[in-house]
């Protein structure tokens, strides 16, 4: 349940974390929402489960940040390292288009303020 609520979270997206029932597994699939909040857990048998997927909320979340403090994506897209691996994507595009990172209740990080620290 931890791992599913980590993962939506740093991913700023929802997560299914999908397990198998009877002699395979234990069953209790679950849904976690952008913010790593649980959605829908299932019980222990065979479960079909209909979620409504706000997409907005996907993007708000990415925009104001993880329940309003952390902002990975945009620390991602911001970072002075180099993910060589990520070059041909571009940081720029319109998944990471999510404005300004922001230091909550300070406005937008600026260049002096990350070398300043």
């Amino acid at each position: 349940m931890s791992i599913g609520r980590a993962t939506a979270g740093i991913n700023q997206s929802y997560f299914v974390d999908i397990n198998n029932t009877g002699k395979l597994g234990y069953g209790q699939s679950a849904v976690f929402g952008p913010e790593g909040n649980v959605i829908y857990q299932a019980g222990r048998g065979a479960e079909c489960i209909p979620v409504v997927l706000d997409l907005g909320l996907v993007r708000r979340t990415r925009e104001e940040g993880l329940m309003g403090l952390g902002q990975p994506l945009k620390s991602f897209r911001d970072s002075r390292i180099a993910y060589p691996q990520y070059d041909d994507l571009g940081r720029s595009r319109f998944a990471l288009d999510l404005g300004p990172l922001k230091h909550r209740n300070k406005g937008p990080v600026t260049e002096n303020k990350l070398k300043s620290g």
